[in-house]
């Protein structure tokens, strides 16, 4: 890509901004976790914090349909990879929880960072949109629908 799409993720010890574009941006961090469903059917929902908005909640699977999204849509850029998910489903007390947080907060600072993939319809759905509209943003994504389209549509769905 160009210079302009240079960008830096800065270690979450040494600062919770992402410098991006000359641009500073707030760390996306996962403020926490919790196991939902009962016995075969359990999966875990992350709590992630953007900035200053109001914390989302998101699955694994979610996690995964933003990347294979991403690199449907940009089969050229290199979409970062996520962590094992069967590391993920394991996260207990301690370390290895600390370390599967901080490499799914990388995931989502380096998709951040990038303009492409920050200004994406998809990445958009997935940070910014409320659990309730997430899924319903989702399905018209897989859909096909572009965002305007979808913006259209939720609006009138929920005004």
């Amino acid at each position: 890509g160009s210079s302009d799409d240079k960008a830096t993720v800065t270690s979450m010890s040494l600062s919770h901004t992402v410098t991006a574009d000359s641009e500073e941006l707030a760390w996306i961090s996962i403020s926490g976790m919790t196991t939902k469903g009962a016995a075969f059917w359990q999966y875990i929902e992350f709590s992630i914090q953007n900035g200053d908005k109001a914390p989302i909640h998101r699955r694994w699977s979610d996690f995964e349909w933003l990347r294979v999204n991403l690199a449907a849509q940009y089969p050229g850029l290199f979409v970062p990879p996520l962590p094992p998910k069967s590391l993920a489903e394991r996260w207990g007390q301690g370390t290895e929880s600390s370390a599967k947080r901080v490499e799914l907060e990388l995931f989502l600072n380096r998709l951040n960072a990038l303009a492409h993939f920050r200004a994406s319809a998809v990445f958009r759905c997935f940070i910014d949109w409320s659990d309730s509209n997430f899924e319903n943003g989702r399905d018209a994504i897989d859909l096909g629908l572009d965002y305007g389209s979808i913006m259209l549509r939720l609006h009138f769905a929920f005004p």
